[in-house]
């Protein structure tokens, strides 16, 4: 009786290992199926309600590993680059703390086989309004496995003369 119970647990052990994966996995292949939806997916990921919390695991699910954020943040009115991985942007986001919406303006792919370049305009708003602003996201992906990842993002919002373009 013990040894059909270790057999048992034996069996699950081994069932949600390899199964595990597979299943999430599978509930995000398309959002990644294309550069389209990947760049579209980004946004949903960190478009929430205040009090949400971002889905990081699918948040994940759309980046390599090795990703690198670059962003230009204002201070004092100046812009000051910043560089994160993905671990420390998820770390020191603050999705969730306020209501923030980003949509996306217009989109420019340039695509060389597995590898792609995206100019994609955006706006966002935070608490119904209290801040808007537009900027540019630059998100290099690679097609690799029958999916797109994103490599790399960085962004900059607009600035004192310097304007979204319209398209």
């Amino acid at each position: 009786m013990i040894q059909n119970m270790h057999k048992q647990i034996f069996t699950l052990a081994i069932f949600f290992t390899f199964a595990f994966p597979v299943f999430a996995q599978t509930s995000w292949k398309s959002d990644t199926e294309t550069i389209e939806t990947t760049c579209l997916n980004l946004m949903r990921c960190i478009s929430i309600n205040k009090g949400d919390t971002v889905d990081w695991p699918r948040f994940n699910n759309l980046f390599l590993s090795t990703a690198r954020f670059n962003f230009f943040a204002l201070e004092d009115k100046d812009l000051v680059l910043v560089n994160k991985s993905l671990e420390e942007f998820k770390r020191d986001a603050s999705y969730g703390k306020v209501k923030f919406q980003e949509v996306e303006l217009f989109k420019r792919i340039n695509q060389f086989g597995k590898v792609a370049q995206v100019f994609q305009g955006y706006k966002f708003t935070v608490n119904e309004g209290e801040l808007t602003r537009s900027g540019i996201n630059c998100i290099q992906l690679v097609e690799n496995d029958g999916r797109w990842w994103i490599a790399n993002i960085a962004w900059q919002p607009e600035a004192n003369r310097l304007k979204v373009p319209e398209k």
